[in-house]
């Protein structure tokens, strides 16, 4: 069942990105990379490739919702990548 919840999160923050007026500075909102101008609900910075891995996690998240084995692999693997990158982002300097 938190898998479901996840992935539906995951999948409405995907969507949300590519709304214009919750995206600020949507026409800025670059193909992937640092260059993006876009802020979605004027806090996080988005691009196309980001918003697209939210949604392609979510749609995760709700196939493997389905199974328990699913809903647990999904949840340890997902939040290991995303602690992984979280990582990258206060070792690596934003410029680079």
């Amino acid at each position: 069942m938190f898998a479901a919840l996840v992935g539906a999160a995951f999948l409405l923050i995907g969507i949300l990105g590519f709304v214009p007026g919750v995206t600020t500075n949507y026409d800025g909102l670059g193909f992937v990379g640092p260059d993006s101008q876009a802020l979605l609900l004027g806090l996080f910075s988005v691009s196309v490739v980001h918003n697209i891995i939210h949604l392609s996690f979510g749609v995760a998240g709700l196939l493997a919702a389905a199974r328990a084995s699913a809903s647990v692999a999904f949840l340890i693997v997902g939040g290991v990548l995303y602690g992984v990158v979280f990582v990258y982002g206060l070792i690596v300097e934003r410029g680079s």
